[in-house]
């Protein structure tokens, strides 16, 4: 799929990557212009959502090449027609996004996944089921007040019953002398 969308759609790809890396919601990322963009930090601005402030979050260097290898797009407004601002993906709204992702997975012959679940939850997944990080740590970076619904919504098992139960099969303990009350040194040795 990486290979398609990259040569189908090198700013599709690169939103779905900075969503799965950012937790960013779909209307951040598509608003995105390139004043958001500070390179020599690797910091993106996010816009305001759901009651968290707009902040700057951290990218990877690899996140910010991506996002400056791209040339800016104009989208027209589809009601009125006018080019709007300079966006980073080269989208207006999260409609123009959906529908060339769906044309992209129906071309590719791959099942259609919207963009928060690439995304956010992808995000929430990679950090606490695949890398083992807290899931307040997580919850905290993907900017979720609490760290209770992520776990509620976004975590899943990825491991069947089997090879849980497997963890706590071991092999035999080794031998080992237990020392019984008459076999203990008095204190005057």
């Amino acid at each position: 799929m990486e290979a398609f969308c990259g040569a189908a759609d090198p700013y599709n790809a690169a939103l779905v990557r900075f969503m799965f890396e950012t937790a960013a919601r779909i209307d951040q990322a598509v608003s995105l212009e390139p004043d958001d963009l500070r390179p020599h930090e690797n910091k993106v601005r996010v816009k305001a959502q759901k009651g968290h402030p707009e902040s700057w979050i951290t990218v990877s260097p690899q996140m910010m090449d991506e996002l400056l290898a791209l040339p800016a797009k104009r989208p027209k407004n589809r009601k009125t027609g006018k080019l709007m601002k300079a966006r980073v993906f080269g989208y207006g709204s999260s409609t123009g996004y959906n529908t060339r992702w769906k044309t992209i997975c129906k071309r590719a012959g791959i099942p259609y996944l919207s963009a928060h679940p690439a995304g956010r939850h992808g995000f929430f997944t990679e950090l606490v089921v695949r890398q083992g990080v807290d899931p307040v740590t997580a919850a905290k970076a993907g900017r979720w007040s609490d760290p209770n619904l992520p776990m509620r919504i976004y975590a899943h098992a990825e491991t069947d019953e089997a090879d849980v139960r497997a963890r706590f099969r071991t092999s035999d303990v080794q031998y080992d002398a237990v020392q019984t009350p008459n076999s203990k040194k008095s204190r005057k040795e």
